[in-house]
């Protein structure tokens, strides 16, 4: 059953540009693969350091199989050093 994920992450000051570049190549690659049905990254206007992407995903093992691909454990690495604190991923039942 398809579900949606909402994954937040916040910029150190001053590395917003470099946390936008690291984040915007998972798109294009993440798009293509197999259960993805939505890939979306935007970035807050009333704070540039945020960044949210908006996920749907058909099922688990899809969502399983992208955290294993090599642009996310690439990003992954390459983000470590320019967030402000954790990320936060939630999980979202689709309800209508």
């Amino acid at each position: 059953m398809p579900f949606v994920v909402i994954a937040r992450f916040t910029a150190k000051a001053g590395m917003e540009d470099a946390l936008r570049e690291v984040l915007g190549r998972l798109v294009g690659p993440t798009r293509l693969e197999a259960g993805c049905l939505h890939y979306e990254m935007v970035q807050s206007q009333s704070d540039p350091r945020m960044f949210t992407f908006f996920e749907k995903w058909e099922d688990e093992p899809s969502l399983t199989a992208h955290a294993k691909t090599p642009h996310v454990v690439r990003a992954r690495a390459e983000r470590a050093e320019l967030l402000d604190g954790p990320h936060d991923v939630s999980r979202w039942d689709v309800v209508a």
